[in-house]
């Protein structure tokens, strides 16, 4: 199953439904907070518009830690992840994390990119 077919599975079944079928503990699920609901479902939206397959196009709007919890939802494994420190997306500079998973069924490799603005300015 590819990364859009299961983002829209989950959307559609709804976040919590999707981990008491995938026999997550009540008590992890109890734990994330609506915030957390919240950056977890618009990850999956985006991802389910074909949102960050492409560096073109990157996960915006989301914590490094969120991105890390949609893997873990997505059913993912974390082969290695590498960041462009000096990257414009929508002219904005930032950091484009690109991060190479693989899929826990077939092995499929699959590219996420995760686009960070930096509030930084220079001095």
């Amino acid at each position: 199953m590819n990364i859009i077919s299961k983002a829209t599975e989950i959307i559609n079944l709804g976040i919590t439904e999707y981990l008491k079928s995938k026999n997550v503990l009540l008590e992890q699920i109890e734990s994330l907070t609506k915030k957390e609901f919240q950056l977890l479902e618009s990850g999956l939206l985006q991802i389910k518009e074909g949102i960050g397959i492409d560096e073109n196009n990157p996960l915006t709007n989301l914590d490094v830690g969120t991105v890390y919890k949609l893997i873990y939802l997505l059913q993912l494994k974390l082969i290695s992840r590498k960041s462009n420190y000096k990257f414009l997306h929508q002219n904005e500079n930032g950091i484009l994390d690109i991060i190479k998973l693989s899929n826990s069924i077939d092995s499929e490799e699959i590219y996420l990119h995760h686009f960070v603005k930096n509030y930084y300015k220079k001095r």
